[in-house]
Formats: structure tokens, C-alpha cells, sequence
């Protein structure tokens, strides 16, 4: 079953379908690891903190929920700010219709432009280029808010017919059997954007328990862990627990993760989805050449 609207909170990529990718992992990319560096947590439930054996604070008063909200709007005021473009790759795997996707490792070209896009901010130019999977290893996407009526440029990859290139529309079918967004909900900012939206919903409903870790290592990189949990399954609550994860050096989101409630085989909780932004080069100068599709770099045709 799709992810209801109120799900989607956090921006993915769009794991696009010109063909049906088996969900079984292949070629699985390496993934980001994560471990306490330092146990200082800040619970709203001091009985679940945190990962591991972090320690609640209980000299620190402000509510989680709040914190999450300035540090959302924080890293917003940083990417309208400060972000003009970005490189990195991205590493992400789904759940859909209740089967684990494999693993998918794409290289990403993010630009942000001033003048204004289809949903009144400003306009994205992005391009992507799988490494994996290998059923659709070498595939490439173009989409560039204001052209092609919408629509992007996507060459199909893997090994059977892989130059076969064609316009699709963001929200068809086709482009969506296999991910749980579309490119419209890719990048930093709207992960930033839709962190803002999910703390003031559940700083509204109140009914969730919030832990912050301070030091997190992420493959290497000091990072600050939100927690935000539901104890009691609900059909309106889109997951368990959902993890964001904001460098602490670039003061950005790069990794999140939600769960499901645990199952009844093993009361483990259930992967829904996972997303991190590793190597993440900022302003490093992209031109209009980077999103031209007939670019020497890309293989559409």
C-alpha cells in the first residue's frame, strides 16, 4: 500500500520505473554506519532514549518537539541562504507494498535558482545517475522545474535496452511503482521543509514520545539525532519511529529512517524507509551544462 500524504514529510528521490526492479538486494552499495559517540539525550520519556544506553538530561527543559522545529528552521534559513547548488550520493532503500526494495545508489546534481517554480518557490534543476541496483545500473534522469512541460528526461539503464530514452510524467504510474515519491520531493531543502511540517503535527497532537541525541557518528561525520516515537500503532500514524539525523559541521539533515511497528516474528521494528545524502559538496559551481542533456557527461539520446 502507498504511504498516505501524511506520510510523506520527508523527501526521497525518485526511484524511477521505466522497468520493475526485484526486490530482492543486489549489488547492495555500501551502507552509511551509524554508533553513539556521546550518550547526552534529551527525552520527553525518560523510560526510551535515544539508541543504545544514552542517558536523559534532566536539567535540560526544552520540549524535543520544539527543538526539532528551531533546527528545522535553522537549516531552512541555511539552504534559502546560503545553498546555491550541491553534489552527492545518495543511498536509499524502500519498502513498497510491504516488500524491502533493493538498495539504490544514485550520484545526484542539485541547483537551486531564484526565479520562481511550478509551486511558487524557487525553481530545481536535477540530475541523477544510478550506480545500483544493477537492473537499472547506468540509468539517468533530467528534470528541470519550468521545462519539458513538467516532464523529465529519463534514460532507462540496466542491461537489456538500456538507451532507451523518453519524457515522463513525475507522478504517472510508471514513474512511481517503485518509489514512495517523486522528484518533486527530492533534495535537502524539502527534507528540511517537510521536517518543519511533521514537528508542528505532532507538536499539535502531543502523543508521541522525542528523544535527542547530541553526538552521533555517521559514517564518520558528527551528526545530532532527532527521535520521535509512537508506543501504540494507530491506522492515521504513517509510522513507529522515525530518526533524522542533521550534521553537525554543514548544520543540514543527511540521513533519516522510519519504521513501522514490530512485527510478530521477531517484535524488531520494520524498515519503511531509508534515505542518507553522503558526500555532500556544497556550492561547488554548477553550470547550465550540468543539467544540458546533450552534454558530452550524459548518455541520452
Amino acid at each position: 500500500m502507498k504511504p498516505s500524504p501524511s506520510a510523506h514529510w520527508l523527501p526521497a528521490v525518485a526511484l524511477l520505473a521505466l522497468t520493475t526492479t526485484p526486490p530482492a538486494a543486489e549489488d547492495t552499495p555500501p551502507q552509511p554506519s551509524t554508533r553513539l559517540v556521546r550518550s547526552n539525550t534529551v527525552s520527553s520519556n525518560p523510560q526510551r532514549v535515544g539508541i543504545e544506553k544514552a542517558t536523559a538530561r534532566p536539567t535540560d527543559s526544552l520540549n524535543p518537539l520544539r527543538a526539532i522545529l528551531i533546527q528545522g528552521q535553522e537549516s531552512l534559513e541555511r539552504c534559502r541562504r546560503d545553498i546555491q547548488d550541491y553534489t552527492c550520493t545518495l543511498i536509499a532503500q524502500e519498502r513498497i507494498d510491504g516488500r524491502l526494495q533493493s538498495v539504490k545508489c544514485c550520484q545526484a546534481k542539485v541547483k537551486h535558482h531564484d526565479d520562481p517554480g511550478a509551486d511558487g518557490n524557487g525553481s530545481i534543476s536535477i540530475y541523477l545517475k544510478y550506480e545500483a541496483p544493477k537492473s537499472i545500473k547506468g540509468r539517468e534522469v533530467l528534470w528541470i522545474d519550468g521545462q519539458n512541460d513538467g516532464k523529465m528526461l529519463v534514460r532507462k539503464g540496466g542491461s537489456r535496452l538500456a538507451f532507451i530514452t523518453a519524457l515522463i510524467e513525475p507522478t504517472s504510474e510508471m514513474a512511481t511503482q517503485n518509489s514512495r515519491y517523486t522528484i518533486h520531493d527530492f533534495g535537502i531543502q524539502r527534507l528540511v521543509e517537510r521536517m518543519i511540517e511533521f514537528g508542528s503535527v505532532e507538536l499539535a497532537g502531543g502523543e508521541c514520545q522525542t528523544n535527542v541525541v547530541e553526538d552521533v557518528d555517521v559514517d564518520g561525520r558528527r551528526c545530532k539525532l532527532f527521535e520521535v516515537i509512537h508506543p501504540e500503532r494507530r491506522d492515521d500514524l504513517p509510522f513507529h519511529c522515525a530518526k533524522v539525523y542533521i550534521d553537525k559541521e554543514l548544520h543540514l539533515p543527511t540521513r533519516f529512517e522510519a519504521y513501522d511497528w514490530p512485527s510478530e516474528d521477531d517484535g524488531q521494528p520494520v524498515l519503511i524507509e531509508r534515505y542518507a545524502y553522503c558526500d555532500l559538496q556544497l556550492n561547488v559551481g554548477l553550470t547550465p551544462k550540468d543539467f544540458d542533456k546533450n552534454s558530452a557527461e550524459y548518455q541520452f539520446r
